[in-house]
């Protein structure tokens, strides 16, 4: 049973998006750090928006988690 409700195609996530977010985590931040490298935006504001990229990729990630857990478990009680 548990095979069978772990690799459902109908799951409302895969792990694909959550490649997805890495993926746009590293496009957001690579012109991030160029900017810093040539001067144009400060120390200080690359860090914090690099936290702010990371708070917003774990959010995302920990949602989706949130719902493939939450699809499995109603899976687990309809069988």
């Amino acid at each position: 049973m548990y095979h069978r409700v772990v690799n459902h195609p109908k799951l409302p996530v895969n792990w694909r998006m959550l490649v997805l977010t890495l993926v746009v985590g590293i496009v957001v931040l690579i012109p991030l750090y160029l900017l810093y490298n040539a001067g144009i935006i400060s120390a200080s504001l690359t860090i914090w928006a690099t936290v702010l990229v990371f708070i917003f990729a774990a959010g995302y990630e920990s949602y989706l988690f949130y719902l493939i857990t939450k699809e499995m478990i109603n899976r687990m009680e309809k069988d």
